[in-house]
């Protein structure tokens, strides 16, 4: 399983099928409470080879593109037929049964199943939130990316230098400025609000 700051933040289940990865994106992530349910929702198969990546990818179109391997071990598939998906997970945080369910044309809903390994009222996403391969977060794999670290390359080196119609000190590396916003660092959450009357 990946976690993947794409248009939206969100984990990325992948069981292997033959020579594909199934794959469904689950914006709030795994539980081990069997009383949760989460949405997961169908993407396109995926080589074995995606399974493996973390870093980011160039160009994404929104977020910073990074991801992490949140959680990897084998899985048993032990009911696949259609509409419904049920296996058990070996991982270093996911364990035991857990169930798909379609619900929609593109809507399932992912369930721990209630096992020895089930923990109601847990919240394994935010207790564990790093790599199982690193020990990093998404946000460090993100931040490398900046800095030109291992994970990704800036094309330029960051410096100093005056925007168009910017008056006073030059603009310092990250951070950019706009007629409508303070000052905003790259990489962080911001909101950018326009307001003509200043």
């Amino acid at each position: 399983m990946q976690l993947h700051d794409a248009t939206t933040l969100h984990f990325d289940l992948r069981i292997q099928a033959g020579e594909v990865l199934r794959s469904w994106a689950v914006p709030k992530g795994p539980s081990l409470d069997p009383g949760v349910r989460r949405l997961a929702v169908p993407v396109e198969d995926h080589e074995l080879s995606a399974g493996e990546f973390e870093g980011v990818h160039e160009g994404q179109p929104r977020g910073s593109g990074a991801v992490i391997i949140w959680d990897e071990g084998p899985a048993e598939v032990t009911r696949d037929e259609p509409g419904h998906l049920a296996f058990i997970l070996h991982g270093s945080k996911l364990t035991g049964g857990f169930a798909l369910t379609r619900t929609g044309e593109r809507r399932w809903i992912l369930v721990k199943t209630r096992d020895a390994t089930a923990r109601p009222g847990s919240d394994i996403v935010a207790e564990r939130p790093a790599s199982v391969r690193t020990g990093r977060t998404w946000q460090e794999v993100a931040g490398d990316r900046l800095r030109g670290g291992p994970y990704g390359v800036l094309p330029e080196p960051l410096r100093a230098r005056r925007l168009p119609g910017q008056r006073g000190a030059a603009t310092p590396p990250g951070v950019m400025r706009s007629r409508w916003s303070t000052r905003v660092m790259i990489g962080e959450a911001a909101t950018l609000r326009r307001i003509p009357e200043g």
